[in-house]
């Protein structure tokens, strides 16, 4: 008997598949069939992180801000065409195209769009309708592309395919699950491979004005979500949320804040649970980066404190990175302290708990935005275009950026209890590769210590590079990065997401040190360097595919098909 012709299906916009065939002669015993699966459809709804999302200036009309790529030699020179440009663009300029203020920034959704790597064909306009122009392709499309490919090619003939054939038998904590989790083979068929398979999942990209707070997001994304991703199929009811860095937060919002109800579970990758002190450093100091990479990336993200503090301080989206109450068990992490005399504190804070009045409100020299460095604040004065309150007088830059800070207190509020109830984690906890440590405390350090009261101190020069001089000479300087993470999120924040039960995977992957024994759960396929923070889900040992895929399979079961 000869086998079936199996036929090349295609794609429709509401996820049905057909295909075409030609008419047979009765001589021709040929049957010629199409897999099928069940009706039941179930949208993939990937959010991405700060700056991950291309956006539009509605004022100016103007592209505001497009994700550089390096993928590809024609991406590459894009992102030199971008570093030209950041290096020509003043504060002024950078505050201009990134405008905070609300209504002024929307999603650009004419961004590249990848799709080369899909096994079914899905046309670019398709994938434009999904948001997929709307984020940034070379750290984003490739885990969609294995998403929207391997979810949907578990079974053939009741036969596991590819991926799943080679990974089932693998038990997570190998991959770097701390909660030892079952192989995918070893489950029940309902709540395993055999019921993933009978859906059908179609990824879609949730872009985001990341200037703007991520509770504003949230209410976006679900809009979105209600108005857009659900409607596209007769069968769909709800989604599954994957998301990278400050994405999480915005995915946290709409449970904890908006308590949407149209989630099947969240995967969180490389998400700053309870902030990260890098965001301090960097509108600080502006943005790090050793080497020709490295000095690109600053110049394009923002060299120096002029640059990001013209951004981020009218950005509530960027302030609701900074470290939360909740950080590291509310312990302190800023620092003074003279170079050789590394464990004697000259100030260490937050003093009362609170690093919204301590640090991110204070005037002092140690503050987020110091009195002297109020210049740096709203360069283009829109500020002077504010409303007056009702008592009538116009806020300051100062009243502008407090406010901000106070709704981030509130925001921070919010979301510390916030989690899904089928949520899974997967983050990078390296401690050994210099390149991917990160702040986990940020100490203001210094080589000479004189005389009167440093606290009472004002700056007297600040290169906003991170070299600070104060009066009667003192000089500090930023001290380098130097606990286990991915470059920018520190691992006591990446993994605080553990301590809760609604967790029920928590991937912690890269090598541990003599002085870090037990940030990663090391095993046979997690036993190599971590990975870069914007690269999260490009993880060249496919520990974030790992992750991510077995979630995606353990959160299906709740889908009723």
């Amino acid at each position: 008997m000869i086998d079936p012709l199996k036929l090349m299906a295609v794609i429709n916009p509401d996820g049905t598949k057909t295909a075409s065939t030609t008419m047979a002669n009765s001589a021709q015993k040929q049957e010629k069939e199409i897999g099928v699966k069940g009706n039941k459809v179930v949208p993939i709804v990937f959010i991405p992180g700060i700056m991950g999302t291309n956006l539009w200036n509605n004022r100016t009309q103007k592209i505001a801000w497009i994700a550089p790529n390096t993928d590809t030699i024609l991406s590459g020179i894009a992102a030199v065409g971008s570093f030209l440009s950041a290096l020509f663009s003043s504060a002024k300029d950078r505050q201009n195209d990134l405008d905070g203020r609300e209504g002024m920034i929307s999603v650009y959704k004419d961004g590249p769009i990848g799709g080369g790597g899909l096994k079914e064909a899905i046309s670019k306009d398709e994938l434009k309708r999904r948001g997929w122009g709307g984020i940034m392709r070379s750290a984003y499309h490739p885990i969609m592309e294995s998403m929207q490919n391997e979810m949907n090619s578990i079974l053939l003939d009741n036969n596991l395919q590819g991926w799943w054939k080679e990974h089932s038998d693998h038990a997570p904590a190998e991959w770097g699950d701390w909660n030892s989790n079952p192989p995918l083979s070893k489950l029940p068929d309902e709540q395993g491979l055999k019921h993933a398979a009978e859906v059908r999942y179609e990824v879609w990209a949730g872009g985001y004005n990341w200037l703007q707070s991520n509770d504003n997001s949230a209410l976006d994304i679900i809009n979105f979500i209600e108005n857009s991703v659900l409607p596209s199929y007769t069968s769909a009811e709800k989604v599954i949320i994957v998301t990278h860095s400050m994405g999480g937060l915005v995915a946290r919002a709409m449970v904890g804040i908006h308590d949407c109800t149209e989630i099947y579970g969240v995967i969180h990758g490389a998400m700053p649970a309870t902030g990260a002190p890098a965001a301090y450093s960097r509108i600080r100091a502006g943005f790090e980066g050793d080497g020709v990479q490295g000095f690109i990336a600053r110049q394009i993200l923002g060299p120096t404190a002029t640059e990001t503090t013209a951004v981020l301080a009218f950005s509530r989206g960027g302030l609701e990175l900074l470290p939360s109450k909740q950080y590291d068990n509310e312990k302190q992490w800023l620092f003074a302290r003279k170079k050789d005399k590394p464990f004697e504190n000259l100030i260490a804070l937050p003093e009362s708990g609170n690093p919204y009045n301590d640090i991110y409100l204070s005037k002092k020299w140690w503050g987020l935005i110091p009195e002297e460095n109020e210049k740096l604040i709203d360069p283009n004065e829109f500020s002077q275009t504010t409303s007056k309150t009702e008592w009538g007088f116009t806020p300051t830059k100062r009243d502008v950026f407090e406010d901000n800070i106070h709704m981030t207190q509130d925001f921070h509020d919010s979301i510390k209890k916030a989690y899904h109830s089928y949520t899974y984690v997967h983050y990078s906890g390296e401690a050994k590769e210099l390149d991917l440590l990160t702040w986990k405390d940020v100490t203001w350090r210094s080589d000479w210590i004189g005389w009167g009261d440093i606290t009472e101190f004002r700056i007297t020069k600040d290169d906003t590079t991170g070299n600070i001089e104060l009066d009667a000479g003192y000089k500090f300087t930023l001290a380098p990065k130097y606990s286990p993470g991915d470059g920018t999120v520190p691992v006591c924040s990446s993994a605080s997401s553990r301590d809760f039960t609604t967790t029920q995977a928590a991937f912690a992957h890269g090598n541990n040190s003599a002085l870090n024994p037990e940030v990663c759960r090391q095993g046979d396929f997690n036993n190599s360097a971590g990975y870069e923070h914007q690269n999260a889900y490009n993880d060249s040992k496919g520990r974030t595919l790992f992750a991510t895929l077995y979630s995606i399979v353990r959160i299906s079961q709740h889908v009723e098909l």
